[in-house]
């Protein structure tokens, strides 16, 4: 018998027993006392019955509205706290949208892929509060993933900084090759291993690892909800890396890294119009390997490449960091100086002469070489009709140097094409 079942045979039964017990009781004393008092006490004893009746059915009653005032504060809490829980899924889900379209807006205006890689991770530790976030790449030429950006707290890491932390590559490989999300957890930790696909090719692989609080019930909610969104996240973070990687294996020759022809054009163009529209300083250089097609019959096309490659790395390392660097054609490279007159161009592509002419290059048979380069140089000047002006003064003054001893620079000034001496100092002249 349950207690329910106790409470009710108690107020049904034994409460009215008991009153008529009672009543019984102290009517039979008084008969006792003065028997004539017995027909005075039947209408109060049919009373005392009404009464218990009367008594069980209102006390009946209000356990009943108690029991269901209860259930209604039971069923309230309950919604509350499914609305509570509704509220927040729509919070993350409205969180999440933002944060898929801010990567949008990334993609769109920057193509900078550092700034693309900041962003997105900033993104990710707002959403998850992620502690660590590494951001692994595929390399095109060996298809090892290499880490290309790691944050830590509020500080990103790139590059050579990368190289001499200690990145956790656990579940990276498995995780690109099966295309599967790998989770670890370590003490108070979550690690997230998630692949990076866009248009079903491998990109990469996001890692991120997360802290944990609170009981099981909050954790394992905590858990899902993270990996829902970095799943969610991780769709539009391969497109915000393709995007970029699009753009650069438009703009970057495969061989030297450097930027392409068409790339130069439309660069050059815009310097150009930016010098003409806000007077402006603008110089390029125009550089060539003296003696290039003697080195490929000789040591072979594979040595060729070789030196270009290298050529280039060096060339990248002596610029300026806002100049810019291209591969023109064949052996021919130009460097864009924006915001640079005549005196800094010419700084530039001497150190850019002396630098190759020091390097020791070595062939595929390990065969030691000596590569030389000339160079022409020219600047925006308001008499110039177009950017195909400026490059044939460039081209000019790097024949010019070819045809005076290689191993040159000479510059277009004034209508003349002026040689520098390296040694000497001086400077020869030729007419144009």
């Amino acid at each position: 018998m349950t207690a329910r079942s106790l409470a009710n045979t108690f107020l049904w039964v034994g409460l009215p027993l008991c009153t008529v017990a009672t009543g019984a009781y102290f009517a039979l004393a008084a008969i006792d006392t003065s028997p004539d008092i017995v027909f005075a006490l039947i209408p109060l004893a049919i009373l005392t019955c009404i009464y218990c009746v009367g008594l069980v059915i209102v006390v009946n009653r209000l356990r009943e509205r108690v029991g269901l005032l209860v259930g209604e504060k039971k069923s309230s809490r309950r919604v509350e706290r499914d609305l509570v829980t509704k509220y927040e899924d729509l919070q993350n889900q409205i969180e999440l949208l933002s944060a898929m379209r801010n990567v949008t807006h990334i993609v769109n205006d920057a193509v900078e892929f550092r700034t693309i890689l900041e962003e997105v991770m900033r993104i990710v530790a707002d959403l998850t509060g992620a502690l660590e976030i590494t951001i692994f790449l595929l390399a095109e030429d060996s298809r090892k993933l290499l880490p290309a950006a790691h944050r830590t707290g509020e500080v990103v890491f790139f590059d050579d900084d990368i190289k001499r932390l200690r990145i956790d590559k656990r579940n990276v490989y498995q995780a690109i090759q099966h295309q599967k999300i790998f989770r670890y957890r370590h003490g108070n930790y979550i690690g997230f291993t998630i692949p990076l696909t866009a248009d079903q090719e491998a990109l990469g692989v996001l890692s991120t690892t997360l802290p944990l609080s609170g009981d099981i019930e909050e954790i394992t909610t905590y858990m899902e909800r993270c990996e829902a969104v970095l799943v969610s996240l991780a769709k539009h973070i391969s497109l915000a890396i393709k995007t970029p990687l699009l753009y650069t294996r438009a703009v970057i020759d495969s061989l030297t890294r450097l930027y392409t022809k068409r790339h130069f054009q439309l660069q050059l163009s815009n310097y150009f119009n930016a010098s003409r529209r806000l007077e402006k300083r603008m110089s390029m250089i125009m550089l060539d390997i003296d003696d290039f097609k003697p080195i490929n019959d000789k040591c072979g096309h594979l040595t060729g490449d070789k030196i270009l490659s290298e050529i280039a790395a060096l060339i990248q390392k002596t610029i300026r960091q806002y100049d810019s660097a291209y591969r023109y054609g064949g052996e021919e490279i130009s460097i864009l100086m924006p915001e640079s007159g005549m005196d800094d161009a010419l700084l530039v592509a001497e150190r850019v002469r002396t630098k190759i002419e020091s390097q020791k290059f070595i062939g595929h048979d390990n065969q030691k070489l000596r590569v030389t380069v000339s160079l022409g140089v020219a600047d925006f000047q308001p008499d110039l009709a177009d950017p195909k002006t400026l490059i044939a003064r460039a081209d000019a003054a790097l024949y010019f140097a070819k045809q005076h001893g290689k191993n040159r620079t000479s510059f277009f000034s004034s209508g003349e094409i002026c040689l520098v001496e390296p040694k000497a100092g001086t400077a020869k002249t030729g007419s144009q």
